[in-house]
Order: C-alpha cells, then structure tokens, then sequence
C-alpha cells in the first residue's frame, strides 16, 4: 500500500486527504487520466528554436507584462556580481541546486520606514542555517560584508517599506552529482555557494488592510509534519508548506495547522502559534517540528519588559493538545510576516467568542511599535539603510 495524497472536489474545490491506495488502483487512475487527455481536440505545432537576440527579446517581453503590478524592487545576484533595479533583468539559474534540488536556505528580512529590522539576528542565523544545510560561504561573505550588501541592495531598489528575501544556494548543481556518485573534485573547494538578495516593497493594501482585525480561520492540516533536522532548517524544500496552505485555502481557511503524530500542535506554515488560556496564561507550544521564529522569541522578550500593558499572567513553554488549543481563550500566529495574526476559528469551531482576542491585539502592538524606527540614528534592532549612497550608484 502507498501513502499518497488524494485530491477530491468538496463544494467545487480541490481537497486533499491523506489515505491508502493500492498501486493497482493508482495505475487505473493514472490510465484513465492519460484515456481523457488522448480524447480531447488538441492540435500539435512545431517547438521554436530561439535564437540569442530572439531569446533575450521573448524574456523581456514577458518580465515587462506585468511591470505595472511588480513589487520587487532590486536584485543582488553574485552569479551578476552586483545589483539590478530592472526587473527583466532578474533571474536565478535553471541548473541552481536550490532550484533542481531545494538545497539553500533562506531568510526574511523587514524594512520599516527606511530601517531593517533585527538585521543582526537574522543574517545570524541564515549563517547558522547555512552551516547546517552544508553550503560553505566564502572567506569574502563574512558577517560584515553580508550585512553590507543587504542594506545596499534596499538602498538601490528605493524601498523604503518591505521585505527582504536572502537566498544561500549551494551552487550551480553541475558541480555535485545527486544519486550519482560523487565527482572526482567533490570536496576540493571547487563548488561554491551564490547568494540572492530579493528587496521586494511593501502592498499598499497590506499596509492599510485591517485583516488582522478579523482574524484567520485555520483547519487541522492533513499533511503530516516536517521531522528532526529538516523541521529545524529554513530550507528551500517548501513543498509540505505549500500543500498545508492549498490544502486550508480550498477548504475556505487561510491556514492549516500542523499536528504531530501524538496530536500536539506543532504550528504553522513558516510561522509560530500561540495560545492564551484561562488565568491569562500566554502558552507557546514546545515542539521539535517547527523553526522557533526570530519575532516569538522578541515576542517573550516584550511580554516580560512590558508586564504591565499585557492582560497576560506570566508565559508556559509545554506541549498543547488539539483539544486543549480550541478551549483556548485566544490563539495568535506568530511572524515575522504577520508579525502577529489572531484566530477566530479552528475546524469551523470559534476560539473563545470567535472574534480578534484583546491580548492578541496588545502584543500585535508591542511588536508593531519595536518594529518602528528610531527617531535618529541606528540600534541594536534597528539598521539605516544608506540611500544617498546606493539610490546614485556612486563609485
């Protein structure tokens, strides 16, 4: 018996659901699939063999479509050796491991009001990451220099309130054999690793939305949960990601949430949970499932120093059940993207009285407020991004 994903329609939409089926009958419905296709009015046209000219043309043409609605902003390519601002010019290799293979690591990075936010930690981290995933950086992208070319990748794209996307790719993937034996100069230092630094500028509708008002409905996610060392790596393999979120959205939800094999909540997608119980006892589920995220752990840092300003009796770390979690008073996703979301509903069942929980809101606040730029100067958390050096391009 195999254990793969079955796709059926509810109310018009695709679902998936996790069960058995034998080869035998995936081999029927993989033929009867192929019979349908066989049956339909297609016509077959030559391939067209491009020239270099005609190429470089046709890419232009299709990255300049959708200029008007494009948010990315600028580019560092180290495959470039520097940072574009035009959008046909951005792109990442066919034969990149972390393409072909999902072998990079990355990490996301805010822009506030003309600051990066905790650029420190998270270019530590993507260090870490990068160490664990096996990419070797080079002597030259020491901690320093990475740091240096984020903020004038933000300076050239102009952006002053976004995101910023660090990718770590272990290479282009002609320099390493996948299930093939190793190369002859495996492990000679022939290899070495690309990093792309994608700035990419904040919705006006996100800024402006009131989402977070009306909270998310979330759903148990049938997809099982990442294990061991792949859950503790923001490794570019997404794929269980993406099938929790397709999976939710097609149900009517905007998240799934992980469970583990003995029905604890592990999180998220890319993010953490947390729940607020009866007493206002603020409970952050320990699991070895998910990444602890970089805002939950500034999240308990705000809580203890802003006591006072939080309806929150004092913080547990412990394993939450399922059912523990729906009784909760309030539940909240935490992000750095959100950077706190409220739930409303889990399963079609309302947490507490299903609206946008007040201690949710206050520690929304917390964040949103550290978030915020200095009145003058750079902090520990805060780093100004050099504009009237980058935006000319200066020598």
């Amino acid at each position: 018996m195999a254990h793969v994903p079955r796709v059926e329609r509810i109310g018009g939409h695709p679902s998936l659901h996790w069960g058995c089926l034998d080869h035998a009958h995936m081999i029927q419905r993989c033929s009867s699939i192929c019979t349908r296709a066989q049956k339909q009015d297609v016509s077959i046209v030559p391939t067209r063999r491009l020239g270099t000219q005609e190429a470089l043309e046709a890419w232009q043409r299709a990255n300049s479509a959708g200029m008007e609605t494009n948010r990315v902003q600028s580019l560092y390519s180290s495959q470039l050796g520097g940072i574009v601002t035009d959008a046909c010019m951005m792109g990442i290799n066919v034969d990149e491991s972390l393409v072909l293979h999902g072998h990079g690591v990355y990490e996301h990075v805010r822009v506030v009001g003309g600051y990066v936010y905790q650029l420190d930690d998270r270019v530590d981290r993507l260090m870490t990451m990068s160490d664990r995933a096996n990419i070797r950086l080079p002597k030259k992208w020491h901690k320093d220099q990475l740091k240096r070319t984020i903020l004038e990748t933000v300076a050239a794209g102009k952006c002053m309130d976004g995101t910023v996307t660090i990718l770590l790719s272990l290479g282009r993937s002609h320099g390493v054999a996948y299930g093939l034996g190793a190369p002859e100069n495996a492990g000679d230092g022939a290899m070495e690793a690309n990093l792309y630094i994608i700035v990419t500028k904040e919705h006006p509708s996100r800024a402006a939305s009131d989402e977070y008002l009306r909270g998310y409905r979330v759903k148990t996610s049938p997809i099982p949960c990442k294990y061991g060392y792949f859950a503790r790596l923001k490794s570019m393999d997404r794929f269980q990601d993406t099938m929790v979120m397709l999976d939710a959205q097609a149900d009517g939800c905007n998240s799934g949430v992980y469970v583990d094999e003995q029905g604890y909540v592990a999180g998220v997608p890319e993010a953490n949970v947390a729940f607020v119980m009866k007493g206002g006892v603020l409970v952050i589920p320990e699991t070895e499932h998910t990444v602890a995220t970089l805002t939950m752990s500034r999240l308990i840092e705000l809580v203890n120093d802003h006591h006072p300003e939080v309806d929150i009796s004092r913080i547990e770390k412990r394993q939450v059940s399922v059912d523990e979690a729906k009784s909760s008073e309030e539940m909240m996703i935490v992000g750095s993207q959100y950077p706190v979301m409220p739930v409303v509903a889990w399963d079609g069942e309302p947490i507490g009285d299903g609206e946008a929980g007040i201690v949710s809101l206050q520690i929304r606040t917390l964040l949103q407020t550290d978030a915020c730029p200095p009145k003058e100067g750079s902090t520990d958390l805060h780093t100004e991004i050099p504009y009237g050096y980058m935006t000319g391009m200066m020598q």
